[in-house]
């Protein structure tokens, strides 16, 4: 298969957000380990022996408590009226796994990309259902996951 053609399937772009994705979860993992202010070899170990063995739900979890106690140390209270300031990064986070349980666990249909159709997944819970992520649809949620690295970076400043 030409490389050109290659990049025209849907397996190709299938891939291209598993591993985007891949790295947002190594992104996270670095971001807990930053919070307990480990040395190198004890966040490797609390990558290796740990957080790879967590969901990704719970690393989600994970790290939403850590935000919680940031953001009361710093003063923050949390009422009915009002809203934790790192929300919208956590269910943006939440969003973006659902997309990443459609790429990585629904069948892709088959031929090549358009424009209008770049890839089609296709789960077969219950019934058959097909689920068309355009180009356009597609780049955004690219965009998307890369967004929530700059998001969590500016909830906590390690340095101070």
């Amino acid at each position: 298969m030409r490389q050109d053609k290659l990049l025209q399937t849907p397996d190709y772009y299938r891939g291209l957000f598993i591993s985007r994705f891949a790295l947002l979860e190594m992104f996270i993992d670095t971001f807990i380990c930053r919070y307990f202010e480990l040395d190198d070899k004890k966040s490797k170990d609390l990558v290796f022996m740990l957080l790879n063995r967590m969901t990704f739900e719970a690393k989600r979890t994970t790290i939403k408590t850590i935000l919680e106690r940031h953001f009361e140390k710093k003063g923050f209270v949390k009422t009915k009226n009002n809203k934790w300031p790192f929300a919208d990064v956590l269910n943006e986070i939440r969003l973006l796994n659902d997309h990443r349980i459609c790429f990585a666990h629904y069948a892709t249909n088959g031929g090549n990309s358009t424009e209008d159709n770049l890839i089609e997944l296709v789960e077969y819970r219950d019934k058959m259902k097909t689920i068309i992520y355009s180009k356009v649809e597609y780049d955004k949620i690219i965009r998307r996951t890369s967004k929530v690295y700059a998001q969590l970076l500016g909830l906590i400043d390690y340095d101070k």
